[in-house]
């Protein structure tokens, strides 16, 4: 055996008993729609494959969510460049935005201020009961 065949076969070897991470988690929220973290800063909510849309996708970072039979609620932070990595970005915790899927419809309204979101939720009439929880919360469920 080479030197070259016996370290290939080493590395299989390696690689074959090694368990790595799942590069993201996933969530089903309602019967069309997941939330997808691929990383720290890629949580999105965004329709599932068989029904893909893009114009309905929520983009990242969203740390809130809720729904119900008839809506999805997210509230979602800007990217903004990390100042201490120029090659890295990280939330902008000053500049949330908030975000309204219409499930019957299949349509997006957003972005809204906070304010402007809590007077869409009534015009829309979407009981204050349904109230956005971080995303971490959803593995413990």
């Amino acid at each position: 055996m080479t030197k070259n065949t016996f370290l290939l076969f080493v590395a299989c070897l390696l690689l074959s008993g090694c368990a790595f991470p799942s590069p993201y988690t996933q969530y089903d929220i309602g019967v069309d729609y997941e939330v997808l973290q691929s990383s720290t800063n890629g949580t999105q909510i965004l329709p599932k494959m068989d029904a893909f849309n893009a114009s309905q996708l929520i983009p990242p970072v969203v740390t809130e969510v809720a729904w119900n039979d008839s809506y999805i609620l997210a509230k979602q932070l800007e990217l903004q460049p990390d100042p201490l990595n120029p090659d890295a970005q990280t939330p902008n915790q000053q500049n949330a935005r908030y975000w309204i899927i219409d499930l019957k419809y299949n349509k997006r309204f957003g972005p809204y201020t906070k304010k402007q979101f809590e007077a869409q939720k009534k015009e829309f009439r979407i009981s204050s009961s349904l109230q956005l929880q971080k995303v971490e919360k959803l593995a413990q469920k």
